[in-house]
């Protein structure tokens, strides 16, 4: 009986420490994925800045529960 105790503390401290590591390392995902969309969004405007007779369109997509927005660009020359 102690011995099957001491394996499902074993085993309850082992979800424990997966828990953690799955929520650190999704959190870390996401922080990424938040740095990725605001180097786009930097690039796009700096482009943006630099192209003449451009029309920058806006997109708002939807994945996951996160609201993503995607710019295009038409890019015209007289």
């Amino acid at each position: 009986m102690q011995n099957l105790l001491k394996k499902s503390d074993a085993l309850r401290n082992k979800i424990q420490t997966l828990d953690s590591e799955t929520k650190a390392s999704l959190d870390i995902l996401k922080k990424r994925e938040v740095t990725i969309d605001g180097s786009v969004e930097i690039a796009m405007e700096q482009l943006e800045d630099r192209t003449p007779y451009s029309t920058i369109s806006h997109v708002k997509k939807k994945r996951n529960g996160t609201t993503l927005t995607v710019k295009s660009m038409t890019t015209r020359r007289c």
